[in-house]
């Protein structure tokens, strides 16, 4: 299971089918005119919210990747948008990044630990890729921070936006 998590600013309130969007894109796979693989909105039944956090739980299968090995993938979250154009990403609700620019997530298997059970449903929120600050990788203080939720440290993240 990939999770995918973004902290607000405020609590998440869901409005409509084009709040708290998950966009993805997985390199080599066909991609819509927005440029994405994967579009996930609230009603698709693997999202979750509490608080100021938000949640996707997306199984690697469903992306078509082979969580064994070493993969790459793009995202986006994206907030109230009002049209499917990379150029509504300027102009309307919110978007992270801003603009068109893209979440790069390189995932190595050997960099990871054990893996903990749980994870989206009744057991919680975590553990998630965490929602990064555009300057790039997670502190040793961030990732300290959200030991909480965060059982063990997130996948490698190289570098930090990719458009």
């Amino acid at each position: 299971m990939i999770r995918f998590m973004a902290e607000t600013v405020k609590p998440v309130r869901i409005a409509d089918a084009r709040s708290m969007n998950l966009l993805v894109r997985v390199p080599g796979r066909p991609a819509d005119a927005m440029g994405y693989t994967h579009a996930f909105t609230p009603e698709s039944g693997i999202f979750e919210s509490a608080g100021r956090r938000a949640v996707y739980c997306v199984s690697a299968a469903e992306l078509g990747i082979d969580a064994s090995r070493p993969f790459t993938l793009e995202f986006k979250w994206s907030d109230n948008r009002k049209e499917d154009d990379p150029m509504d990403f300027y102009v309307n609700g919110d978007a992270a990044p801003r603009g068109r620019i893209n979440w790069l997530f390189i995932f190595e298997p050997a960099l990871q630990t054990q893996e903990q059970s749980g994870g989206c449903g009744k057991t919680g929120l975590g553990p998630a890729i965490p929602f990064l600050a555009v300057t790039g990788r997670p502190t040793d203080a961030e990732l300290a921070r959200d030991a909480s939720t965060v059982a063990r440290r997130p996948h490698s993240i190289k570098g930090g936006c990719h458009e």
